[in-house]
């Protein structure tokens, strides 16, 4: 029987409960294990006078993704006519372990990186000086700002630019890395909005609340449930996504999360029916009626002349 007040046919809900350990069908990245496909023993059918309610009830997500990945490692900078490309390993990374990864490749360039501990801003500087050396003026020759991957991390916006001897970010760094983990359920009829007014299958955004190496846990005081048009289900396909919308690389961890199927009776559009004109059969009858009788006396008129 129901066992919800949102069950409000005869059919008795589902959980169904999914770990990443227990299915082999990878969509994703060798090791992201962020993309994977369950498939159902039994299939979730929909008769026809009902309709499906999806929600997201728990979930256990390792924090094993980094805040550096393959995707936010790149910095491009240019000096003396030389592009220098700054490639980062992917791991996590604070100030003084990114400062360190980031001079031991700039170093051959002659620029150094700082950070400024009152601004919370890194700064690039360069120590290759001009030969031969100018009359006055900075000796030093300047760096120029090409491109970066890196915009939150290093605090540079999408829209910075500056060629100078001193090149300070624009905003403060950002390494906290994503600051919630998107649930998607990308082969159902979910049609949620992002930031970007794009239509997604997000179920659910779980924030991140603890620090790497501990566990990712879903707390709600609400469950979002969400009608769906999809008549039958014998697989999700199930993806966990960051702020950016790129696949978690979980690092090979697995994960775990349940998932709760409500029916409800499907609901018929009622229209506002205040500017509808209502017609009877009485008043159709009345119609023909007067019709006849005005078709009587204009006869009668004619006959009479």
């Amino acid at each position: 029987m129901p066992n919800s007040v949102l069950n409000n046919t005869h059919i008795a809900s589902v959980s169904i409960f999914l770990q990443s350990s227990s299915t082999s069908i990878q969509l994703s990245q060798q090791g992201y294990n962020s993309n994977l496909i369950f498939e159902l023993d039994s299939i979730l059918q929909c008769p026809s006078d009902t309709q499906m309610m999806v929600g997201l009830t728990s979930c256990e997500i390792p924090y094993s993704f980094y805040n550096i990945t393959s995707t936010n490692n790149k910095l491009s900078l240019k000096i003396d006519g030389v592009q220098r490309v700054v490639v980062l390993d992917p791991q996590n990374y604070n100030v003084e372990s990114l400062m360190k990864a980031m001079n031991l490749q700039l170093v051959t360039a002659q620029i150094t990186m700082t950070f400024d501990d009152g601004k919370n801003k890194f700064l690039f500087t360069s120590t290759k000086p001009i030969t031969p050396p100018p009359p006055s003026g900075n000796p030093f020759m300047p760096i120029e700002f090409i491109s970066t991957t890196m915009h939150a991390e290093l605090g540079i916006s999408k829209t910075f630019s500056g060629n100078s001897v001193v090149l300070e970010c624009d905003n403060v760094c950002n390494l906290s890395g994503t600051g919630s983990v998107y649930v998607n359920l990308n082969n159902i009829s979910i049609s949620n909005l992002d930031s970007r007014g794009s239509v997604n299958g997000v179920v659910s955004k779980v924030n991140v609340t603890c620090n790497p190496g501990d566990y990712i846990f879903h707390a709600l005081t609400e469950i979002q449930y969400y009608m769906i048009n999809d008549r039958i289900i014998d697989n999700f396909n199930i993806s966990l996504t960051d702020d950016n919308g790129e696949q978690l690389n979980m690092n090979g961890c697995d994960w775990s999360l349940s998932l709760t199927v409500h029916w409800c009776k499907k609901r018929v559009a009622e229209l506002d029916d205040k500017y509808i004109l209502h017609r009877t059969l009485q008043d159709v009858d009345d119609e023909k009626e007067q019709e006849q009788k005005r078709v009587k006396k204009k006869k009668t008129k004619v006959k009479n002349v």
